[in-house]
């Protein structure tokens, strides 16, 4: 347990690339945010003194090429790192002889954000995916045993992909000067930071009961059941306790929230969305900003504790963000609990696929999973992985036990792709097209319905025409079969040979029998 204290250290140190130090800019303003979930970021006020505003002395323009977009910069208080990262953006201003420049600096994690792209994971774990994702930051990564079947990054970047799959399993990311990780959010018996009321500048509470449910569960289709699996209650989250808690607050209504999915969720996976989304709820009905004179020490994600406050007040909570704001002679650090979270969630487990997409089929043959459920191996083209497949169900007219149309689409044809929710994971064949490659049969229908099968010479169809009646042909080449059915007419046709053969008899009957030969 650490109590805070009023001393800090206020040597500053501001380490430009390949360690050069300015010449005639000086910091006025340095405001560091470490939030959980997002990318830690930094900004900087610098001015510097110019005689003229047409012209820059040899100094100031060296001193702002070590300013563009891209540069790295490491701030340092004593011997402590309190942030490093790139310069992200760059304004500078002229006023009254002085130019400022003010920066915006990014953590390493930035380049998350800027890597879009497309990736399927096939049998992962959301530790394993997050491993793959976080591989440049040797992140320390909660294990999460389920394996999805399929995992799909569609057309986002790794940042949207990572947040979607966090908010999804209630994890937090938390990024600080030394290291990444990926922690299920859990209170500790003993706190971190202990907050007295001699050491605390200012402390401001809001607590907000709008979207607080009393209960809340989730719901997925089980495919297997073919019916709703049973609802999944969200536990209460350990995130704080006494005055620092919503737990205790009165909720605006007792209705419970019911969220129901068209999606085939795992047990595991239904429970953790659940207590994950009220977790997001709570987080976000209880906000407190608690101001500090500076310290290095504090990181997102401690056990902090308020003390000697009074009943109102006093009570433990988790860090979800530390803020550092350096002005001339002063530097303090503000730690934050809770945080609006609620209105960048919409039930997303995964950024989504909106519209129907183009699926090829790749293989001939259904797989089945363990529960005989049936798949097609389809790829993608709007993903752009080449011949990578994911599996997709088929949709069909008439789908019913035991009987039911089986026209499963062959290796090379066009698809038309749907997905459950707009979740990449659940896609389904919802019908296939014909293309200048794939062509429509010889055979044209303008009058009627029917069903053509043409492999090489043979050509096989069924029709039925509203006026004529119904006609089945077989041809290879010019050799043909058919059978024609029209007002209370048979006709059976061919051209080389036709037997009619019974195993016990055969019997033809009719008030006039001709038999011609």
């Amino acid at each position: 347990m650490r109590v805070d204290s009023k001393e800090s250290d206020m040597s500053l140190n501001i380490i430009w690339e390949k360690g050069r130090k300015l010449a005639t800019f000086r910091l006025i303003h340095l405001d560091i945010r470490y939030p959980i979930n997002d990318v830690p970021h930094a900004n900087l006020v610098l001015a510097g003194k110019e005689v003229s505003m047409l012209s820059l002395s040899s100094d100031a323009e060296s001193d702002l090429q070590m300013m563009v977009p891209g540069k790295s910069v490491s701030i340092q208080t004593g011997k402590e790192t309190l942030f490093s990262g790139n310069i992200v953006e760059q304004q500078v201003q002229f006023a009254q002889g002085e130019r400022t420049v003010v920066l915006t600096v990014c953590h390493a994690t930035q380049m998350l954000k800027t890597n879009y792209r497309s990736q399927i994971f096939t049998e992962q774990s959301d530790s394993d995916v997050f491993a793959l994702l976080l591989q440049n930051f040797s992140a320390k990564i909660e294990e999460m045993r389920f394996k999805h079947p399929q995992l799909i990054q569609f057309s986002c970047s790794d940042w949207q992909f990572l947040k979607a799959r966090l908010q999804a399993c209630g994890l937090w990311l938390v990024v600080t000067p030394k290291a990444v990780s990926v922690m299920k959010p859990a209170l500790k018996t003993s706190a971190e930071v202990v907050i007295t009321p001699h050491v605390s500048r200012s402390i401001e509470i809001l607590r907000n009961n709008s979207l607080l449910p009393e209960r809340l569960d989730v719901s997925s289709w089980d495919i297997k059941q073919q019916e709703m699996r049973a609802a999944s209650p969200a536990a209460a989250p350990a995130l704080a306790e006494a005055s620092l808690s919503s737990a205790g607050m009165a909720t605006s209504t007792k209705r419970e929230w019911h969220h129901g999915y068209s999606l085939s969720l795992e047990e595991d996976e239904q429970r953790a969305f659940a207590d994950s989304r009220m977790q997001l709820n709570h987080i976000s009905s209880l906000h407190a900003s608690i101001i500090l004179t500076g310290d290095a020490g504090y990181v997102p994600g401690q056990t902090l504790e308020l003390k000697g406050f009074g009943k109102g007040i006093d009570g433990k909570a988790l860090v979800t963000a530390v803020c550092h704001t350096f002005q001339p002679g002063d530097w303090t650090t503000t730690l934050e609990v809770g945080a609006d979270l609620t209105g960048i969630f919409h039930g997303e487990m995964l950024p989504g696929v909106n519209g129907l997409h183009i699926g090829i089929v790749e293989e001939d043959k259904t797989q089945a999973d363990d529960d005989g459920i049936h798949y097609l191996a389809v790829s993608m083209p709007a993903l752009c992985l080449g011949k990578q497949t994911i599996n997709a169900r088929l949709s069909s007219p008439f789908a019913s036990n035991g009987r039911g149309l089986t026209f499963w689409p062959r290796k090379g044809d066009e698809v038309v792709l749907g997905f459950f929710e707009n979740d990449p994971r659940f896609p389904v064949i919802v019908g296939a097209m014909h293309s200048p490659k794939n062509k429509l049969p010889d055979t044209a229908f303008s009058d009627g319905i029917g069903l053509v099968l043409q492999d090489g010479q043979l050509n096989q169809q069924l029709v039925l025409y509203p006026q004529k009646g119904i006609l089945q042909e077989v041809a290879k080449g010019d050799v043909k079969s058919s059978l024609q059915l029209q007002e209370g007419k048979a006709m059976l046709f061919t051209e080389d040979a036709l037997n009619i053969e019974g195993k016990k008899s055969v019997t033809i009957k009719g008030a006039k029998v001709d038999l011609n030969q």
